[in-house]
């Protein structure tokens, strides 16, 4: 290789990575710097510097509103079966923990919603669930949401909840399983 082409490629490379360590934040979102896996600070909005390869950027916007809606069948405190349609509204409140805490913070908002609903559902009657208690219902699983939400450290805030449709479920609608007889 000449000399010529050599200051050439090393005159790449550097533009290369002066290139690839500039980082530019939006005013809506938040982004935080890792160190080879390890968390090193929140980058402000504007113009950033990383070091290629070692550093490794995560942003996010942070200020728009995300849904979660679900469809379950369960049961209420009278033993009887509904189907609720419930959704949720969130956003993310702590990027760090959204990124580093939990493996698919998402998911964890599903499964927490899920759980939330069960659980509040499960101390209404059928009458309180289809009529005068979806509005309690709808902020109990708020407030149990957002608590499992916190003790995993998913770096989510749940905004608002709605009970969106209930409908209670008919016995002749459901399949039992049939024992064959041998």
């Amino acid at each position: 290789m000449s000399k010529n082409g050599f200051i050439t490629l090393l005159v790449v490379l550097v533009v290369t990575a002066l290139l690839q360590s500039i980082v530019i934040v939006r005013d809506t979102e938040k982004a935080i710097l890792l160190k080879l896996g390890a968390f090193e600070r929140t980058l402000e909005p504007g113009l950033n510097f990383k070091i290629p390869i070692i550093d490794q950027k995560f942003e996010e916007n942070v200020t728009v509103t995300r849904r979660e809606s679900q469809s379950v069948s369960m049961l209420t405190k009278d033993e009887n079966i509904v189907d609720v349609t419930v959704s949720a509204q969130y956003r993310i409140a702590n990027l760090k923990d959204f990124v580093i805490n939990v493996k698919d913070p998402e998911s964890s908002l599903k499964q927490a919603l899920d759980s939330a609903l069960r659980h509040v559902v499960g101390d209404f009657t059928l009458d309180q669930t289809l009529t005068v208690g979806r509005e309690n219902i709808a902020q109990e699983v708020q407030e149990r949401m957002q608590s499992y939400l916190d003790i995993y450290s998913t770096g989510l805030l749940v905004q608002q909840v709605n009970i969106e449709k209930t409908d209670p479920v008919s016995y002749t609608h459901l399949t039992l399983p049939t024992k064959r007889i041998v």
